[in-house]
């Protein structure tokens, strides 16, 4: 709803939309990050104040702070000097136009609209590291500060900067590095990043700014900064090596069949959703099929078959850097019914080293996960052709087994889905442990915390 830029959704529609989306943990028990609750915190404070976000912080902070920035538009005069956003594409620098400053303010503003320079930025950490120079309470920093969701310590962060705690505050990152309490944040729009630090026992106060995406960049001259002045005696390090990733190894993916089951035109027609709006999938002039959305004029690409009902977008934006798929759902007699689009970066708990109840996946082999099938050729007695079975043995189109894994089930009973979802593991570990563990009785209250999932 805020990006890729611009945004066609208001501040009203973002806020009402966070209602179709259900939280996968309990309210302030991890960390979880999302800019569309900062916008919603400045409709509040617009709400409160009876006048808009932007004017409420130039007017109560910018202004008497004397902090030459500001939370809304920009004069002309200073957008004379404006710096150009960049990112890397194909080896050589892109601007970024759809970022490039305009002197408005955007939809996102509470979440990252501050338009500031070096200046500005180094009167506003003197604010607050100076107890907020009588416009902001010392105890409201202090509260600001005030770690409350603990959050994950590296074992990287651990070695080099000696971390032993991080948690975040509101709307600050904490922790100690070299055995100093920092106060940070990061800030990130595509062709912008920054980065504040503030430690307040030394009276210091660092900030980066830079126009074009490059995190590693980024943390090196922060690094950098932050050992020399917190850790002087230590040996010097060479940041840019230690943020340079080596050279990704290609891949190679696996050849998908790049036909799709029907005729193109089959899958064209617009397609709503309850919060997105609606996107409209028709054929290109080259014969091949389109995608727009209404609302983010910037999510619109070419749609390449892959396989089944399944296509690969490739966005016209080149900085539009992530690849999504879409997949359209047939009715029973076949036609398209709906469509499904998601990121091919989706994130996983079995995607980090995390420690879990269950291994993360490992690279280049199988995805795992529950799947039903059914048996093509046996040589097991205990299996014959037509059977249906369930397994935890990954996804995947074919594959040979001992039996080893393998259920069968009575596909007469229920559809062969449900297998994996109310006849299978969320559904009896639900039934077990409600009537077989909890064994709850009249007149007592069930409290189930793991709604957000599927046993939930």
């Amino acid at each position: 709803m805020l990006w890729p830029a611009p945004s066609g959704f208001s501040r009203a529609e973002v806020i009402a939309n966070l209602r179709h989306f259900r939280p996968v943990t309990p309210f302030g028990s991890s960390y979880a990050y999302n800019n569309a609750l900062y916008v919603a915190a400045g409709e509040l404070i617009a709400s409160l104040a009876d006048t808009s976000y932007e004017s409420f912080v130039q007017a109560r902070l910018m202004k008497p702070l004397e902090i030459p920035c500001f939370a809304g538009e920009v004069p002309a005069g200073a957008m004379a000097n404006a710096a150009e956003p960049y990112v890397q594409y194909q080896g050589k620098p892109l601007r970024v136009d759809r970022n490039r400053l305009t002197g408005k303010s955007p939809v996102m503003a509470a979440a990252g609209g501050i338009t500031c320079n070096s200046e500005g930025m180094a009167r506003w950490m003197t604010a607050l590291l100076a107890g907020g120079k009588g416009v902001i309470a010392p105890r409201q920093i202090a509260e600001l500060w005030t770690g409350v969701t603990k959050m994950r310590v590296s074992a990287k962060e651990r070695e080099r900067d000696g971390t032993s705690h991080r948690t975040y505050a509101l709307g600050w990152r904490i922790a100690d590095v070299h055995g100093f309490e920092t106060v940070s944040h990061t800030g990130t729009l595509l062709g912008f990043q920054s980065q504040v630090v503030l430690v307040p026992a030394k009276g210091l106060g660092i900030t980066v700014l830079v126009n074009g995406t490059n995190t590693r960049a980024r943390s090196a001259v922060m690094q950098s900064l932050l050992a020399s002045w917190l850790a002087p005696d230590r040996s010097p390090r060479d940041w840019i090596a230690e943020y340079t990733a080596p050279a990704a190894q290609s891949r190679q993916e696996p050849k998908l069949p790049e036909t799709v089951d029907l005729p193109l035109e089959a899958y064209t027609g617009t397609y709503a959703d309850t919060w997105f709006g609606t996107v409209t999938v028709s054929e290109r002039e080259d014969g091949g099929l389109g995608l727009a959305s209404k609302k983010m004029p910037a999510l619109a690409g070419a749609m390449l078959p892959r396989s089944g009902h399944e296509f690969l977008l490739k966005w016209y934006d080149p900085t539009v850097d992530a690849d999504f798929l879409a997949r359209f759902e047939p009715g029973p007699d076949g036609t398209v019914v709906g469509l499904r689009i998601a990121s091919t970066a989706r994130s996983s708990g079995r995607m980090s080293d995390l420690k879990s109840y269950i291994p993360p996946f490992q690279i280049g082999q199988t995805l795992e996960g529950g799947s039903v099938g059914e048996i093509l050729e046996s040589n097991n007695n205990q299996f014959k052709p037509g059977d249906i079975v369930v397994s935890f043995l990954g996804w995947r189109e074919y594959f040979v087994s001992d039996g080893a894994g393998l259920t069968k089930i009575d596909a007469g009973h229920a559809p062969i889905q449900a297998y994996l979802g109310t006849l299978g593991m969320p559904g009896l570990t639900a039934y077990c442990g409600l009537l077989e563990i909890g064994k709850p009785a009249k007149g007592e209250t069930v409290f189930v915390s793991a709604a957000s999932g599927a046993v939930g």
